[in-house]
């Protein structure tokens, strides 16, 4: 697992200085907080893992970013993604493949990427992270991830276990970690013994992008987002919630679902002050749910608008997850423009709006992930902040028929909406084992 982190929220290792047990947490910074995801136990051991530091990793760097960044051009992707992936690419590369000739006549990209792939498959396992694997005496490692990008302060390293437990024989695992995680991440340079995707679009862009034999690959649903599902949370009741927030429980709630930096920069904040005015005069209160990583751009609506939490967050924690809950079960319609919170209320049962914009086409309509969803007609479709605003007031009057049940569960739980995911996921774990 890579210690992710955003403008919000970075993930630590520390020891609990009562117990002697190391904890996960999660630090944030702005607030200066820190709270525990979980705890060492007899069963579970924290520790953290090691970097690929030899000779190799400057030329793998290279070819890894440079392999992913053609197979966008290959699969003709011309999102936001596309554009994140060259700053990770050297510039003459950059211009080779992004020049017209290279692309189509003197040097097909096609046999670049080929040529590529087969100096890399070449290049060998790390001898520390083969060392390190052995010194654990594991049975099974699980990647969570395994395609991030590599620059110069990081060298991206969670794939490099894969390859090492090949030549250790020792049984690996991808856990598909999020909806767009195929598609706008890098290449899965190395097959595992067994992928674990979500739904049976995740499998056939794990096969198709990443060359992951389909036997390989089985569909779990989304282990992140079985706290949805399952939940437990002794939530306050909505009168304290609404109380606590200084707003009025008898007249509907909206919240505006922030969208991360990759997508929309910084620019939500006209189009939520826009919808705000209108909705505040058809009678209708709205908050801000910022993304964990732009949550900057509404601080300064914050006096005239509810902004939950203000300093954005992700809801890892107990705490965190029993306050994105509240916020959406007790609104009666979300908005946004391409986040995974809007898949998040959906599940939990508050129809939601996709506001789409030309000027976000980048981060939203041209990438892969957002037209798998909009051909699913998940989310009710607007074009404009009007438009919007009356479709917000239709889903009132007439409540939760908007909500396409039956696509939803099949995006996160094709299985069957009472089966966790996670426990599926660690089921085909167990019969890899006893297979090996």
């Amino acid at each position: 697992m890579k210690e992710n982190s955003n403008d919000s929220t970075i993930y630590k290792i520390r020891t609990n200085k009562d117990t002697g047990f190391k904890e996960l947490i999660t630090e944030n910074p702005m607030l200066d907080r820190q709270e525990k995801v979980i705890s060492e136990s007899k069963n579970l051991k924290i520790i953290n893992g090691i970097e690929r530091k030899d000779i190799w990793k400057y030329l793998l760097r290279i070819f890894r970013e440079t392999i992913s960044l053609i197979s966008y051009f290959q699969r003709n992707d011309r999102s936001v993604f596309l554009y994140n992936q060259k700053r990770y690419v050297p510039k003459i590369i950059n211009y080779c493949l992004s020049y017209t000739i290279y692309q189509k006549h003197l040097l097909p990209i096609n046999l670049i990427y080929k040529i590529f792939k087969k100096i890399h498959q070449i290049i060998p396992a790390s001898k520390s992270i083969k060392l390190f694997i052995k010194s654990l005496n594991t049975n099974c490692v699980v990647v969570v991830g395994g395609n991030w990008p590599t620059n110069h302060n990081y060298f991206s390293s969670e794939i490099d276990y894969i390859k090492a437990c090949s030549k250790l024989k020792i049984p690996s695992v991808i856990q598909v970690v999020s909806w767009d995680n195929l598609t706008a991440r890098g290449i899965y340079h190395y097959s595992p013994n067994l992928m674990l995707a979500w739904n049976q679009i995740h499998k056939e862009e794990a096969f198709r992008i990443h060359n992951i034999p389909k036997e390989k690959i089985k569909i779990t649903g989304s282990p992140v987002m079985d706290k949805w599902f399952d939940q437990q949370n002794n939530l306050r009741k909505k009168e304290n919630f609404f109380h606590d927030l200084n707003i009025n429980p008898n007249i509907p709630l909206i919240t505006y679902l922030g969208s991360s930096k990759n997508i929309v920069g910084r620019n939500e904040k006209v189009i939520v002050e826009k919808i705000f005015k209108i909705l505040k005069k058809k009678g209708i209160q709205m908050i801000i749910r910022p993304h964990g990583g732009n949550s900057g751009q509404f601080k300064s609506l914050a006096s005239q608008i509810p902004v939950i939490p203000l300093q954005g967050d992700l809801p890892d924690t107990n705490k965190s997850e029993k306050l994105m809950i509240e916020t959406l079960i007790y609104s009666s319609v979300c908005i946004g423009i391409n986040t995974t919170a809007m898949i998040d209320s959906v599940v939990l049962g508050t129809p939601c709006i996709t506001l789409i914009k030309k000027e976000f086409d980048l981060g939203q309509s041209l990438t892969a992930h957002f037209k798998n969803i909009r051909k699913n007609n998940i989310f009710p479709e607007v074009f404009n902040e009007e438009d919007a605003c009356e479709k917000i007031e239709k889903i009132i009057h007439e409540g939760k028929s908007f909500i396409n049940k039956n696509e939803i569960e099949n995006f996160c739980r094709p299985q069957g909406n009472q089966i966790s995911s996670g426990k599926m996921a660690s089921q085909f774990i167990l019969s890899l084992l006893k297979s090996n």
